[in-house]
């Protein structure tokens, strides 16, 4: 579990927007995740998750937790031949009471929650994208989980107070909660999981990744990972590349080159030097260069991007 929290760390998420919408009927909308994910609870109504690169209908029901990621486009619809027009259109129908009045003098028939996130540090999409596209979370005799649903009435309750701060405290909680979606599948569906997190949970190999990711400094082989997994070195490359789909090499590159790309924004008192040894780089010039490769810009230019003025 500690090997879930480190990649969970590096996995940050920043909450792009936050929005409960109730409908009347007909209802339905049409998103996009393709840089990020989003999370939609089922507060009212029944719902169909429509996937347009897939013929998959997931059927939604009050208290079911869908998480979406990485996907171009995908609609929430009442029925599956419905109207679903864009999120930006259907916040625009809003009337002064926030309620999307499809048919004027209906009640509302139903409400879905919805909240849109992307990877705060690029660098590590590469771990969010083997996640699957849909992560799904049956609800309770017609409510949410109820770690879910704490989490929501208080990010109501922000929502809804005119609290100084009120949108950095939402950005942390739905942050939060995002993670705990993730953490709850992760436990409870181990057999959907991605390769690199069925790998973590391996005896031998977990116990590799383990020290590649608390010592990236280390000079690591290939041997030598496979003496931290207690393995020879040809069963570990064979089994490492099997479960995690890269060969240990790349892995560890990606590995270290993410770090440096969220320590050269979280610490920029760091020179590019320490950065390049704390992530295992003796050589600074082989460090840029491996880092160019791979972001398309030199360290110096990645921090100096990320810091500078917004226009």
């Amino acid at each position: 579990m500690r090997e879930i929290s480190r990649v969970l760390q590096v996995l940050q998420f920043h909450p792009t927007m936050f929005h409960r919408l109730p409908w009347t009927t007909p209802y339905g909308v049409t998103l996009s995740s393709l840089n990020g994910g989003a999370v939609h609870m089922v507060e009212k109504g029944s719902w169909l998750l429509l996937r347009f690169d897939a013929p998959e209908v997931t059927m939604l029901q009050p208290g079911d937790v869908v998480v979406v990621s990485h996907m171009a486009r995908y609609a929430l619809v009442e029925q599956e031949d419905g109207d679903a027009p864009m999120l930006e259109d259907v916040l625009r129908q809003r009337d002064a009471e926030g309620v999307v009045r499809t048919t004027p003098g209906l009640p509302v028939s139903a409400v879905l929650i919805c909240g849109e996130f992307r990877v705060l540090h690029e660098s590590f999409h590469w771990l969010f994208r083997a996640l699957p596209p849909v992560i799904l979370i049956r609800g309770e005799d017609g409510q949410a989980v109820e770690w879910y649903s704490s989490a929501m009435r208080m990010i109501q309750m922000e929502f809804a107070s005119a609290f100084p701060g009120n949108d950095v405290v939402i950005s942390r909680l739905m942050d939060v909660l995002f993670i705990m979606c993730l953490r709850y599948w992760l436990v409870h569906q181990p057999q959907s999981a991605p390769n690199w997190f069925s790998a973590l949970s391996h005896p031998q190999l977990g116990q590799a990744l383990s020290a590649i990711h608390m010592h990236p400094e280390k000079a690591w082989t290939v041997e030598s990972m496979a003496e931290a997994a207690m393995m020879s070195r040809s069963a570990f490359a064979a089994r490492f590349k099997e479960a995690v789909s890269t060969p240990p090499m790349i892995y560890l590159t990606r590995w270290r080159l993410g770090l440096a790309a969220m320590w050269l924004m979280q610490n920029r008192t760091w020179s590019i030097e320490e950065v390049a040894a704390r992530v295992g780089y003796t050589d600074p010039f082989a460090f840029s260069k491996a880092f160019k490769r791979a972001f398309g810009v030199s360290p110096s230019e990645y921090r100096t991007r990320y810091f500078a003025p917004a226009p």
